[in-house]
């Protein structure tokens, strides 16, 4: 595939994207979602830092900036607040409401998110002969 010519906003896209840990087949994908313009992985892979020296100062900058960003807020990801996980817990217990093993999981997720569940009822094992774990 040949070179593509791009638009400054669809670099910025890339380099973003990039920052934020997403592969350079899911960029391309989502630049081709987004923006109709079919680009090789191997093109994308080029607004990478590391793989690409001669990158011009202003993505290498907004690439740095970025990934620090990511990897410093997590707020704006909606999985990392627990409100939102539980939300999603609700909606596949209401879509599995006949599938008892997910049922069973999902309550198991939905008391680890609470955290109470494992604070007041630790795990108690039974060994091989049926008794009581000590430990």
């Amino acid at each position: 595939m040949k070179a593509v010519k791009l638009a400054y906003g669809v670099k910025k896209y890339i380099v973003i994207q990039l920052a934020h840990f997403d592969s350079a087949r899911a960029v391309a994908s989502s630049v081709k979602d987004e923006f109709g313009i079919d680009v090789s992985e191997q093109q994308i892979s080029m607004y990478l830092p590391d793989r690409n020296p001669k990158l011009a100062k202003q993505w290498v900058d907004l690439f740095n900036a970025e990934r620090d960003k990511f990897r410093n807020d997590a707020s704006d990801i909606p999985l990392y607040h627990r409100a939102y996980r539980l939300k999603e817990l609700q909606r596949l217990y209401d879509n599995n409401s006949r599938n008892t093993v997910a049922i069973l999981m999902i309550l198991k997720q939905a008391a680890q998110e609470e955290g109470s569940y494992f604070k007041s009822n630790p795990l108690k094992l039974r060994n091989t002969t049926g008794q009581r774990s000590t430990k």
